[in-house]
Order: C-alpha cells, then sequence, then structure tokens
C-alpha cells in the first residue's frame, strides 16, 4: 500500500500486506532510495499474530544503503490475507520527483519447513513534491 504521491518532509506509512496458506515464517528484504527518503519507524503488522499466535518481530534497516529487513516467525501456520508490517517513512526536504519501494528479497515458509511460492515480488513508484 503505497500512495502515489507524498509531500517532501511529510511522513507517510506503507503496509506490508501479504495472502497466505498454511505460513509460519515470512522473510522480507526491502529497498528504498536513502537520498529521497529516511525511516522513521518499522511496525509488526497483525497478520501473523491471528488467531492467538505467538510471534517474534525482527527488523534491521540499513539507512545507508536503503535497505530493510524483516523477519516474523510465529508457533504454528496461519493462513488469509492481512499486514506483515507497517514502515513509516519520511521524504527528505529537499527531495522531490520520482522514486521506487521493492520487495527484492522474500521467503516464506509453513511449519514443516516448505518454501511456499510467491506470485511476484512487487515494485511501487511514486512522487515526491514540494
Amino acid at each position: 500500500n503505497v500512495p502515489p504521491q507524498v509531500q517532501s518532509g511529510k511522513a507517510f506509512t506503507v503496509g506490508v500486506n501479504l495472502a497466505a496458506e498454511g505460513l509460519q515464517n515470512a522473510m522480507l528484504s526491502l529497498s528504498y532510495d536513502p537520498a529521497k527518503l529516511k525511516v522513521v519507524s518499522v511496525a509488526e503488522g497483525d497478520f501473523l499474530k491471528k488467531p492467538d499466535g505467538k510471534t517474534q518481530f525482527l527488523q534491521q534497516v540499513q539507512d545507508k544503503t536503503g535497505r530493510i529487513n524483516l523477519s516474523v516467525i510465529r508457533q504454528g501456520n496461519v493462513q488469509g490475507e492481512g499486514a506483515l508490517a507497517s514502515v513509516t517513512f519520511q521524504p527528505l526536504a529537499d527531495a522531490t520527483g520520482s522514486t521506487q519501494l521493492r520487495v527484492d528479497a522474500a521467503n516464506f515458509s509453513d511449519a514443516a519447513g516448505r518454501v511456499l511460492p510467491i506470485d511476484s515480488l512487487p515494485v511501487a513508484t511514486m512522487g515526491i513534491t514540494k
């Protein structure tokens, strides 16, 4: 969930959503342009917490390279769709023009350790205005 246009200096939040059958573990690598955006915060979504799932949420933001690594591990499988995480970005004060947010890598597995198929790795383009 990426807004098509944002304003320089004004924070916005991107939802990382997914649909899955039998998901237990999720790992994602997101990239952004650190010359245009900075990460304000990263929060766990509620998808892997349903129903009453206990999760371990790990996140690592690499400001210099523009990369966010996310990992969510839970006890037992979950299915359906929902929010894996949300990331709040702030465009830098002098940033303008087009920029992309992309999922560079993803790995999903079930409780038996089987790797689940991935349809596509999304790329979103948005504009930054003054």
